[in-house]
Parts: structure tokens; sequence; C-alpha cells
């Protein structure tokens, strides 16, 4: 049975919260992330009973446009075939996984705060 996903903006450490319930599919991501626009997003799979490989695919995808971008992806799931699936889709890639929701945001907002602190050399 298809889930349905929802995208919800962080007013803390400029973060994105992308939540998807369910199976997950291709369509969910791509229109979950194509909203969020940003650098830094938590995807969170916590509810996800299992992920489409299309989704999969979309999530690596979704992994490099960030990573290019100077952002980052952490994925927030428990359910050991869901994480499986996305590393196998993401050889290109590391996103980061997490069982816990409050550590991947602190994750992301770290690495978006050093993105924006500016290095001495």
């Amino acid at each position: 049975m298809p889930g349905q996903a929802s995208v919800t903006r962080v007013d803390f450490g400029g973060c994105v919260i992308m939540a998807a319930y369910g199976h997950v599919d291709v369509h969910q991501i791509r229109a979950g992330c194509a909203a969020a626009g940003h650098d830094h997003i938590v995807l969170d799979l916590r509810q996800a009973t299992a992920i489409h490989p299309s989704a999969a695919s979309a999530v690596a995808s979704v992994c490099r446009r960030v990573h290019s971008c100077g952002g980052t992806l952490c994925i927030v799931t428990a359910v050991p075939a869901v994480r499986a699936r996305i590393e196998g889709a993401a050889l290109t890639c590391c996103p980061r996984f997490f069982d816990d929701i409050g550590e991947a945001l602190e994750a992301s907002m770290t690495a978006r705060e050093a993105a924006r602190t500016p290095h001495r050399t």
C-alpha cells in the first residue's frame, strides 16, 4: 500500500525534515525533496515499512545533489531492509544513517553551521 509523504521546514538550524510513511515510492521522494529545495535535509523514514528500489535510487540522487552543494542528507531509519536498499543504491555517495531523529537533526545543523563558518588557513 503506498504511503504518504510530507515536508516540514524546521525553523531552527535551517534544516528541512521530510517524513515518509508506509511503502515509500519514487514519487514521494522526488516530490518531497523537490519541495524541500534545501542543502540540509533530514529524511525521516522511521514509519516507512518498505522502500521501492526506484525510491532508493531517488534518495541516492538527492544525496549526490546535496553533497555537490556542500549540504547533508541524514536518513533516520531503524528498519534494516530500508537502510540496505538505500545503501545499495547509493554507491557513489555516503548518506549518513541515524536511529534517532534528534541525532540526525543535530548532525545536519552542525554541518550547516560548519559550512557557514569561514575557515581560517
